[in-house]
């Protein structure tokens, strides 16, 4: 029952958090030096709300090599990750965008099989084949040529889609090699150094234009408090999960309840119209999620 009600907890904060990257998107259009900002100040908030808790709990911080490597390594993934997710956000459907960013999960169960050992039965192994040729029904032009996004979108998109599941598989690395401890410790440095990752960002890409652009960061702050609250919740419950359920099995569930919760919010919150492809793709992850759930 415990379990239930964290895959719920993911599944409901995940929703917020891409409605907090759409609200962000549609309020820095046209100012490219807003991103980096945002970054660097939502997840410093988070991270040091992390590190405080942890040095709390308990009353000291010192995390281990493979801790610190992992962080590192996904704080300049998530940062990669959330520049591109802004980008595909700004012009693409808040539908397709999700999706993109919900498919990137299977990524963590592939090196979860190939590095930590994992295994997956034949139905599992169908399912993961059905959920990735999702990726062919979203390619795949009509014959009128019509399709929900351009060519430079899905490829932005499939980026952002590996950078995303990066840094979810350096989370089950932490928790597999430390056995589900330090959870705190390694999520307070992997927003800490996204944080760093982003200044170091909005530095580097600053230009004289750039630095004539006028930035009010009043009206992003509700959003980055939001973002700092929704996505710390989303990944303590997610790394509890990993302590408790396969990669195969929590990432799909994750991905099917995900996709089907954001349809709905695109439809009703940002009328979108899915159309037959969208519709096609949701029950192919619906399949996909039941073979991941055999075995």
């Amino acid at each position: 029952m415990v379990i239930i009600l964290i895959f719920i907890g993911v599944l409901v904060s995940n929703q917020f958090i891409g409605v907090f990257y759409k609200s962000f998107s549609t309020l820095s259009a046209g100012n490219k030096k807003a991103v980096p900002v945002f970054m660097a100040t939502w997840t410093g908030i988070l991270g040091t709300a992390l590190f405080l808790i942890a040095v709390i709990t308990n009353r000291e911080f010192v995390p281990s090599a493979v801790t610190w490597l992992s962080a590192l390594s996904g704080g300049l993934s998530f940062v990669a990750a959330g520049v591109l997710y802004i980008r595909i956000m700004s012009f693409g459907p808040f539908i397709w965008s999700v999706l993109m960013m919900n498919l990137s999960n299977f990524i963590p169960v592939v090196f979860s099989l190939i590095f930590l050992k994992e295994t997956i039965s034949l139905p599992q192994t169908v399912g993961v084949i059905v959920i990735l040729s999702i990726l062919f029904v979203m390619s795949v032009k009509t014959k009128t040529g019509n399709r929900p996004f351009t060519t430079k979108w899905i490829i932005l998109a499939l980026i952002t889609m590996f950078a995303n599941g990066s840094v979810i598989s350096t989370q089950k690395t932490q928790s597999y090699y430390m056995d589900g401890t330090q959870t705190l410790e390694y999520l307070a440095v992997l927003f800490l150094s996204a944080s760093l990752f982003a200044i170091v960002f909005n530095i580097l890409s600053g230009n004289k234009k750039a630095s004539h652009e006028q930035f009010n960061p009043r009206p992003f702050l509700v959003i980055a408090l939001g973002m700092a609250a929704t996505i710390g919740i989303t990944n303590i419950l997610n790394m509890i999960l990993m302590r408790y359920v396969a990669a195969a099995v929590q990432f799909p569930i994750v991905i099917g309840g995900g996709t089907v919760l954001s349809a709905l919010i695109g439809i009703k919150l940002y009328k979108e119209k899915p159309g037959r492809r969208l519709y096609l793709s949701v029950f192919m992850l619906v399949i996909g999620v039941v073979l991941l759930g055999i075995g």
